[in-house]
This record gives structure tokens, sequence and C-alpha cells, in this order.
């Protein structure tokens, strides 16, 4: 069920933000998948406690958006994510502010941290990326 939260959906539409130029990060979470598309904070997701953020990604440095208008990046990086919490969604953010993102359907989700650093790696095949324009 991937999808755009409505802030972000608006701020892209409207040129309030960069895709190339915002800072972005990945965060990691564990329990039922809840999509709130009206939430316009990370901090409300977090407050509402039907899920339990695990660990935030390194920032996501290499970002780009193809022709067709999908918004892409490089590796995520999340150092060190502990044993114990079943890794099953994830949610995009600026700065660990504004949720852009969220993401509950991948390859291998959910997954069993083991205690490692985790990479993400995109696969971008044609007319693939996070969302688009």
């Amino acid at each position: 069920m991937n999808s755009i939260y409505d802030t972000a959906r608006y701020r892209f539409a409207t040129a309030g933000l960069d895709w190339t130029q915002i800072p972005l990060i990945l965060l990691a979470y564990s329990g039922t998948p809840l999509f709130v598309p009206e939430d316009q904070t990370v901090a409300a997701i977090d407050g509402r406690g039907q899920t339990l953020r695990i660990a935030d990604s390194q920032a996501i440095l290499s970002k780009a958006v193809s022709p067709e208008g999908y918004l892409q990046t490089g590796n995520v990086v999340f150092e060190t994510i502990p044993i114990g919490y079943p890794i099953t969604h994830f949610v995009m953010s600026m700065s660990a502010t504004l949720p852009l993102l969220f993401i509950d359907d991948a390859v291998d989700l959910p997954f069993e941290p083991n205690g490692l650093d985790v990479v993400i790696t995109p696969d971008w095949l044609e007319q693939r990326g996070w969302g688009r324009l």
C-alpha cells in the first residue's frame, strides 16, 4: 500500500519541496503498519503509540527525479538496527519531522534485524521509484 502523505503531496505539487535538495532519512518501524494520510508530523505517527520506531537511517544524499517524474535515491544505510523487533514498514521523512512516504510493501518486508548495519538498495527498473511527482 505504499503511499505519499497528503501534506507531502501538496507541497511537492506546489513546488514547496524540492526532492533533490531536502534532507531525507528513512525511519524503520515495528508493529502493524498504519497509514494515516493526514499525518503532518513524524511526532504524530510516533505519538499514536501503535507502532514503535526502531531506527533512523543515515542522511540520504543521492537523490534524483527520473524523466518520468519518479523519485529515486541511492542506497539507504541504517547503522546497527537492534535485534528483537521485526521491521514491518518505513516512513521516509524530511529531517525526521515531515512525513513524506509510507512504505510497507517491499521485497523482504517484514524482516528480523540481526544487530548489524542494514543497507536498503533500491532497484530502479524502468518507471520505478519511491513515488512519483
